[in-house]
């Protein structure tokens, strides 16, 4: 196992590319920046409706009209980076060659990073024992909603210890964005989306990339053709040790609304609890 940089992979035969779904991501930007046009198509009813509003209802709302309005900017900006993030170049998640895996560390949904470190990882075909597919369900506690999916690709490693690996996964998920400055306001936003995560040591879990993915390895390695299902974050285990495991599998929102809701917590303090329990877990 190699911790390599984009660069490094620039000279190298990759024989496929594994990308992530841009259709979801490009669809929504249409369709909310579609809405700009509705104003146009309904140009003389909204006049219509524009006129007979008194002239003091418009000053009295003229305040939150211009929340709204910038609410409205940073939501079509926020999509259409969403959307041009899924069409870099460097959005892919896994690539095949004849030497091995090479698997991207680093979320496409914060491909906006800059190229300065190791964000990609080697696995030879020689380290790689078994893959298999394993389909986790994350229950929150609650009888709402049934408890999402999340399903991964498991790459059992021969004698491969993976610590140095887990170290480069928690620095990168928690790295704040590179600063950002629309409209006069700066941040340093960033994607809360893992795809690659190391459960125990010697085992490397890839987001799930389609059956095509698995073929491919199961043209060089020993592949299970029966998904493995686990349940994450159990009710019966203790509140600490649940919240740590939603924050290692990059979920740190649910590990958040499980601290606020079983612990009756403020929102910070839920903050607090599982930055320390995913400080403990690493």
């Amino acid at each position: 196992m190699r911790l390599l940089t984009s660069r490094e992979l620039a000279d190298v035969g990759i024989e496929r590319t594994f990308r992530p779904g841009r259709v979801g991501p490009t669809v929504l930007a249409a369709l909310l920046w579609g809405l700009l046009a509705v104003p146009v198509v309904l140009r003389a009813e909204l006049a219509r409706a524009i006129d007979s509003v008194p002239w003091y209802v418009w000053v009295a709302s003229a305040p939150i009209l211009l929340l709204a309005g910038l609410i409205g900017v940073l939501v079509l900006h926020g999509t259409a980076e969403f959307a041009r993030n899924a069409w870099r170049k460097s959005a892919w998640s896994a690539r095949t060659a004849w030497d091995g895996v090479y698997l991207n560390l680093r979320s496409w949904q914060n491909a906006h990073f800059p190229d300065d470190g190791p964000t990609i990882v080697f696995l030879p075909w020689s380290e790689l024992a078994r893959a298999s597919k394993l389909v986790e369900h994350v229950d929150r506690g609650t009888a709402r909603r049934a408890p999402p999916a999340r399903r991964w690709v498991v790459l059992e490693l021969a004698g491969v210890e993976t610590r140095e690996l887990e170290a480069l996964l928690r620095a990168e998920a928690t790295r704040p964005g590179p600063e950002r400055t629309f409209l006069g306001l700066r941040s340093r936003g960033r994607y809360h989306h893992t795809p690659v995560v190391v459960p125990e040591d010697g085992v490397v879990q890839v987001e799930w990339l389609g059956p095509v993915f698995l073929r491919e390895l199961a043209r060089r390695i020993t592949t299970s053709t029966t998904p493995r299902v686990e349940r994450i974050a159990d009710a019966t285990r203790p509140i600490e040790d649940r919240i740590a495991e939603l924050v290692q599998r990059g979920d740190p929102l649910t590990a958040i609304e499980l601290a606020r809701r079983e612990g009756g917590l403020s929102l910070l303090e839920a903050k607090e609890l599982v930055d320390a329990c995913g400080r403990r877990a690493a």
